[in-house]
């Protein structure tokens, strides 16, 4: 019999706080219902590999609201679907304007810098 769990609404959208993008560097936090406080992350490779890691956790304390009411968040990443490897999702502008789909990891990564690059 398979085990079955419950995810919480929103487990697998992320308000990501963007404090710098340079070049395809990004530098920030993201705050979810999964997290009690915000992850810093110092590259966007760092920020994709936290986020896969944290969804792949089996033993995850499931919080019922979100982490910080402080926590200002630029973008809105939400990952729909996780197959192969690879995410499924949207990602969107805070403030509601721009929203791209992204098929990979690859793709979200040119859809940050499509909406954040100069």
């Amino acid at each position: 019999m398979r085990d079955v769990r419950m995810t919480p609404l929103g487990a697998t959208t992320f308000a990501v706080r963007v404090d710098s993008y340079d070049h395809g560097a990004m530098t920030g936090a993201v705050d979810s219902v999964l997290l009690s406080e915000p992850l810093e992350f110092n590259s966007t490779a760092q920020m994709v590999l936290q986020l896969d890691e944290l969804m792949d956790a089996e033993d995850l304390p499931m919080a019922q609201a979100k982490g910080s009411s402080s926590f200002t968040s630029t973008l809105e990443l939400e990952v729909l679907f996780r197959q192969h490897h690879s995410w499924q999702g949207r990602v969107r502008l805070h403030d509601g304007n721009q929203e791209v789909a992204f098929r990979s990891v690859l793709e979200l990564l040119v859809a940050l810098d499509m909406l954040l690059g100069d």
